[in-house]
């Protein structure tokens, strides 16, 4: 008797419920990122040409990106190795703008037009101390770009620098540098999912990739950088610091701008490590924690910066 109230126990606690055969939205929302389980191959060409407006801190941007995508869905295959085929994903029942498992490759060119009020100092904009960038860049697809999507995407941003103490810390070339930056963006019409930039990754640190998408998004960020060992020669084009700096970044999505109010924003925190050469590139090693997970990242220039 014992042994078989004993085989009765593991036979429940093994048992597969229909909820793990055929699990419902609910249950995969729980589970799964918004993105999860496709495969993609994507070709990704991008030309930008960037100019001064004469002696004016203008800096104009025009270019054309081009993206040919193609999804494969992993939903009902069997893996190798592996006895059930594989579940139905989140991303296969909302069926995004996009998401056609088996077509033919799709295109997404888009042309890019922005502008830059940028008074940061040009012989360390990748590294700077001083000064601001503020910008709006719109990216447009449609027939007449050769896209299969008609979409467009708008964004404006500001960062800002400034020095702290810098009579104090100038005499051992130490410097104590405060940023910080806000941007928004919103997209418009049949954006397909896999040209989604949301928040996550470098735009909202301590969050994977894309973990927060949606039509207006809104971001800022703090950050403290010091540099503790200065080089002999920092504008040296072998000259090495060596610096520190702590951070915290904020960010919100929604369907509109109406939707954006003083609740669910995602915070973050966290410190890293600077290895910046003459003064004008930085490797940064950055490490901190959200609500959901820690993280750790290695990049060639700052976290800070907003990369396309």
């Amino acid at each position: 008797a014992a042994w078989g109230r004993l085989l009765q126990s593991v036979g429940q606690a093994t048992a597969i419920t229909p909820d793990e055969l055929n699990p419902g939205r609910e249950v995969l929302l729980q589970q799964q990122n918004r993105y999860y389980t496709y495969s993609v191959r994507r070709q990704l060409e991008k030309v930008t040409v960037q100019r001064w407006l004469g002696d004016l801190p203008l800096l104009a941007t025009l270019g054309y990106a081009g993206a040919s995508t193609r999804i494969y869905g992993l939903g009902g295959d069997r893996e190798s190795g592996e006895f059930f085929q594989n579940t139905t994903t989140l991303i296969e029942i909302d069926q995004p703008v996009g998401f056609d498992p088996g077509s033919p490759a799709v295109f997404s060119n888009a042309v890019i037009a922005g502008l830059e009020f940028n008074t940061l100092p040009k012989e360390r904009a990748g590294h700077p101390d001083e000064g601001f960038r503020t910008g709006a860049r719109y990216e447009g697809a449609g027939r007449g770009t050769g896209s299969h999507y008609t979409y467009g995407r708008a964004t404006v941003y500001h960062h800002h620098y400034l020095s702290l103490f810098r009579d104090y810390f100038s005499s051992s070339g130490r410097e104590l540098v405060l940023g910080h930056r806000l941007f928004a963006q919103q997209t418009f019409e049949d954006l397909p999912f896999f040209e989604d930039k949301g928040l996550g990754g470098v735009r909202l640190r301590g969050y994977p990739t894309n973990q927060f998408v949606d039509r207006v998004q809104v971001a800022g960020s703090l950050e403290l950088r010091w540099t503790f060992w200065p080089a002999a020669d920092p504008t040296g084009p072998g000259g090495l610091s060596f610096g520190m700096l702590a951070f915290v970044d904020s960010g919100r999505v929604g369907p509109d701008w109406r939707s954006i109010d003083r609740n669910d924003w995602h915070h973050a925190a966290g410190l890293g490590f600077n290895v910046i050469v003459g003064n004008r590139v930085a490797i940064e090693l950055v490490g901190g924690r959200s609500r959901f997970e820690q993280f750790i990242s290695l990049s060639v220039g700052h976290s800070l910066n907003l990369r396309d």
